[in-house]
């Protein structure tokens, strides 16, 4: 083959092969774009993410005054009952007292009798209302305390949600780092690539030389044996 030829050979096969590395180089930024769009999409995501537990904290903390408010009002309810009830007695006392003392100075024996009947029907008519005033206390204040325990395990539970949503935000962290590493390796493949498309250039180019040697006797180490050999002929003739 003409050394016009070899030529030519070798400058298709440099561009062939320069061709194919930048191939490699040029889909390799390409998926570093790709990458970097993601790690970008996940760092939003986790600011997202962020924002929603210091949005979860608040209403923990708005729910924990909710019941910090409750529990004065449980407290308030327990003491207006405890007067309610103090008042009751302290009217039925003074009012049976006063009864029997208007019935004693009118001259009625108080030890027998209906005067006896009559004070004891107010003395349970009393109790009885005594104990339906305690009950209906205490059902307030049961009311209003399990209103409070409501509220305090509504906001702890709304806590403990955000505490762990604040310990999986490291997870956006975790798969950015994945990213990273994944590009590093294409990196480190685009480079093997690239390195064997030069070097399969280099091994091509020793081809065509090898293949050009061969062949018509006028080019190469072979043709410049045989010419020295028809030279030696020759002179021997």
């Amino acid at each position: 083959m003409s050394q016009a030829g070899n030529i030519a050979q070798y400058v298709t096969i440099g561009l062939s092969r320069q061709t194919e590395a930048y191939s490699y180089w040029y889909e390799n930024e390409m998926a570093k774009n790709t990458t970097k769009i993601k790690q970008a999409l996940v760092s939003r995501e986790k600011a997202l993410a962020k924002r929603g537990v210091e949005m979860q904290k608040q209403n923990a903390a708005m729910v924990s005054g909710e019941a910090a408010n409750a529990q004065k009002e449980a407290d308030y309810t327990r003491r207006v009952g405890d007067i309610k009830e103090d008042q009751y007695r302290d009217e039925t006392d003074a009012g049976l007292s006063s009864a029997y003392a208007n019935m004693a100075n009118s001259g009625v024996d108080m030890s027998y009798g209906s005067p006896m009947e009559y004070m004891s029907a107010a003395i349970d008519k009393r109790a009885e209302g005594l104990g339906l005033l305690e009950w209906q206390n205490d059902y307030n204040n049961w009311q209003a305390e399990s209103n409070v325990a409501a509220l305090k395990n509504k906001s702890a539970i709304m806590l403990d949600a955000a505490k762990i949503a604040e310990a999986n935000l490291v997870m956006y962290d975790y798969q950015n780092q994945l990213y990273d590493y994944a590009q590093e390796e294409a990196d480190k493949a685009a480079m093997m690539k690239q390195g064997q498309a030069y070097l399969g250039a280099f091994t091509d180019s020793l081809s065509v030389f090898s293949g050009s040697g061969g062949s018509g006797g006028g080019g190469g180490m072979s043709g410049m044996m045989n010419m020295n050999s028809g030279a030696g002929a020759s002179a021997a003739g």
